[in-house]
């Protein structure tokens, strides 16, 4: 029996019958299929992929926007508003937050019913036009959970998109070598090819078909776009909306396509300087768009946080890159192919995250100089690699602590273009317990008399809070008359109404008092508090 069948097999025990598969092995067997179930994403045909566009348009039509926005919906069920019945409600519900920020998570973050509603505003805002050109500022104090926030959500979008539901398509392309005549001989010497083999030069017999620094291919050359482009805008931009008329058959969808804000990018984006040279290169010589199109694919994107694909995160010392990116034996093998030097393969890092996320952690140091390096991308989506015009399409996200605002808030130009969403301390007393809970214990609450750790929580959440609070001013005309439940400031009252909680001891006429504009001025007092007292970390 051959060694490596002794790790597969264990003899049997006298009277067995037949070898036995280890326990180790039988794992090992099954983490493999496993990984090849869940990690198995191969190409589809362009016509493959037009033909899952006319079934299901709602789930192939979508970009990062629409990505982010299905992605929270999946992990975040649908809001509970208590007060929902009444003709005052604002909508202020509580989301169960848990499959997004603790489930699995090695590092939970708890999100109370303030920034939990802030979340799920700017989320669905996606989904009506208000998302693109701009750049997202998770606002809030040092310790009050923004980084634990930010890898999560990161974290979870990773998972999201190696789902079904979570697919995201991405241009591949497959050059037929025999169709394009396959990889032309060399007449004469080259030169140095990405500095390798010391500076030598390649004659036709050393460096011929398979032979030098690398080997070619026999059948296909393939590769991914590197800025992800979505496999749609291959179809050429003033072509685009007869095409899809044509192809969609589901009218109410194509409604929505041709109108609204949400699908503008199917009609109006253009693909990659790479993609569209090769793409009319492929024409020239094949003579038929339809066998160029024959060479492009689809395939399912994968996020990996780890090698900035997708996902990129920078820390404020994290060096600046400015040079742009090439491959050179690749760029090679497509000028042979083409038999031209048309196609040029360069991009920069932001490709990376086209189409994807690229978020800042913390505006210090070199991340300043990024900030404002990507005003113009900003505001234009585009900016010039060597000579080359490259459109980016990010979900732009940062994380800022008050201080550091100074940096960005005095170019005019910014204003416009930030969305702040403020994640200060927590202000839910009930968000506050289960932190507690989940740091010393599910039943550290028997070591206290009953309601004493909901009071520790609210004596904190005290500590964040302003005293004078002129929406409940406005409010409450006579607080004395609750002085069995009230404290000085009315502090008590907010953190209930903070909390979802519309307190059963307040008289009629007040209850009458809090109508919607009221409602609203006090809940958006949590937007200024929060910002001072203890912090997550001291409350522990």
């Amino acid at each position: 029996m051959p060694k490596n069948r002794t790790i597969i097999r264990n003899q049997g025990k006298k009277g067995d019958r037949g070898d036995r598969v280890s326990g180790s092995a039988q794992a090992l067997i099954n983490l493999s299929k496993d990984l090849s179930e869940k990690g198995r994403r191969p190409p589809i045909s362009f016509h493959d992929f037009l033909d899952l566009a006319a079934d299901r348009p709602e789930f192939v039509f979508r970009d990062i926007f629409r990505l982010f926005h299905d992605m929270i919906h999946y992990y975040i069920p649908e809001g509970v508003d208590e007060y929902g019945d009444s003709e005052d409600s604002i909508g202020y519900v509580h989301y169960d937050t848990s499959k997004l920020f603790v489930r699995k998570c090695d590092n939970p973050f708890f999100a109370d019913r303030p920034f939990a509603n802030r979340l799920m505003a700017m989320t669905n805002a996606f989904t009506e036009g208000a998302r693109n050109n701009n750049i997202y500022f998770f606002e809030g104090p040092p310790g009050s959970g923004k980084s634990t926030f930010l890898n999560n959500l990161l974290f979870k979008l990773e998972e999201y998109i190696r789902l079904e539901e979570g697919t995201i398509y991405k241009t591949v392309w497959r050059l037929d070598i025999e169709k394009l005549g396959g990889f032309k001989q060399f007449e004469r010497a080259i030169g140095k090819v990405a500095g390798e083999n010391g500076g030598k030069t390649f004659s036709e017999e050393s460096y011929g078909p398979n032979a030098g620094p690398f080997r070619y291919p026999k059948k296909h050359l393939e590769f991914s776009c590197p800025k992800h482009d979505h496999p749609i805008l291959q179809i050429p931009k003033e072509h685009r909306k007869k095409f899809l008329d044509e192809l969609i058959s589901d009218s109410q969808f194509k409604e929505r396509l041709f109108n609204e804000k949400e699908y503008e990018w199917v009609l109006t984006e253009i693909p990659c300087s790479i993609c569209r040279s090769l793409f009319f290169s492929l024409v020239d010589i094949l003579g038929d768009p339809l066998e160029a199109y024959k060479m492009i694919y689809a395939r399912k994107a994968h996020y990996n946080r780890q090698f900035g694909e997708g996902i990129t995160i920078f820390n404020p010392g994290d060096p600046l890159n400015k040079r742009p990116i090439s491959r050179p034996n690749l760029q090679h093998m497509i000028n042979n192919l083409v038999k031209a030097d048309r196609v040029e393969f360069i991009f920069s890092d932001l490709a990376k995250t086209n189409n994807g996320v690229m978020a800042l952690m913390d505006i210090k140091d070199n991340n300043i100089n990024r900030i404002i390096n990507l005003h113009g991308i900003i505001s234009d989506g585009v900016h010039k690699v060597s000579l080359v015009e490259e459109h980016i399409k990010s979900l732009f996200v940062g994380l800022v602590n008050p201080d550091d605002k100074k940096h960005y808030e005095k170019i005019p130009s910014f204003q416009d273009r930030i969305i702040t969403v403020k994640i200060p301390y927590v202000l839910d007393y009930n968000t506050e317990v289960a932190i507690y809970k989940n740091k010393f214990g599910r039943t550290v609450h028997l070591k206290f008399l009953p309601r004493v750790l909901e009071s520790v929580a609210k004596i904190i959440i005290s500590s964040r809070l302003d005293r004078e609070c002129p929406a409940i001013k406005a409010w409450i005309l006579n607080p004395e008359k609750y002085s069995k439940y009230l404290d000085k400031y009315c502090q008590l009252l907010k953190m209930d109404i903070y909390a979802g909680r519309i307190p059963p001891w307040l008289k009629d006429e007040d209850l009458k008092r809090f109508d919607r504009p009221a409602r609203r001025a006090v809940i958006g007092a949590s937007e200024r508090e929060g910002v001072k007292g203890f912090s997550g970390r001291q409350s522990l």
